[in-house]
């Protein structure tokens, strides 16, 4: 079976775990194995729910260590799952992390299909104008690029995120969330992620290979 891989990465309380959980609670169908690895974690735990849903698992991983190709080859052996969510070490580079998976052994058994890059509006600018070699990957390799808390900032500062993003990745999708709103509700809403009938059928269709 070829796994799925979806990457959220973003700088501590940039409200990674908050939209893994909006991300489970969307997108989880029946009879679908999901594996989430947490890299890094911050003061939102990943809520009860999931937690006890049977058809997910959550690993801790040591965010003093680099994720490495033979962690993750263990991690596909031992749960199978359909899906990975990885909570990606936002101190970490992500070019190193997307460079495992370009092995031999892990092309085999999985792929990256969504990277999601998550950031506070009030930290964007500052970051990527001070830091821009080391965070400019996670914009440029994002599919989707959520801005949390965008009604703490100006119109002015909303239109440079945009312009600056557009210029790094014009392909990604970009979500602003105000503060308050629901993550759920907002990507819902927005109707990007991959939901019901078709998403069923591809998880029957895996099944049936994987047996």
């Amino acid at each position: 079976m070829n796994t799925d891989i979806e990457i959220v990465t973003g700088f501590l309380g940039s409200g990674k775990t908050s939209f893994i959980n909006a991300l489970v609670e969307s997108t989880l169908v029946d009879n679908e194995k999901v594996l989430i690895i947490q890299c890094e974690r911050g003061l939102r735990e990943i809520q009860k729910t999931i937690i006890e849903d049977k058809r997910v698992k959550i690993k801790l991983y040591d965010a003093e260590k680099p994720l490495t190709e033979e962690y993750l080859k263990y991690a596909l052996t031992l749960y199978r799952p359909h899906r990975v969510i990885i909570e990606h070490n936002g101190t970490r580079n992500l070019i190193e992390t997307l460079n495992i998976f370009n092995s031999k052994a892990l092309k085999k058994h999985c792929k990256i299909t969504t990277i999601f890059y998550i950031s506070e509006a009030s930290v964007f600018n500052f970051y990527l104008d001070n830091m821009g070699g080391f965070l400019l990957p996670a914009v440029e390799y994002s599919n989707l690029i959520l801005i949390n808390n965008i009604n703490e900032v100006g119109k002015e500062e909303i239109d440079k995120i945009h312009k600056k993003i557009d210029s790094i990745n014009p392909y990604a999708i970009i979500i602003g969330v105000k503060k308050g709103e629901s993550i759920k509700a907002m990507v819902q809403k927005e109707k990007i992620l991959e939901e019901g009938f078709l998403k069923k059928l591809r998880i029957f269709f895996k099944n049936i290979v994987y047996r």
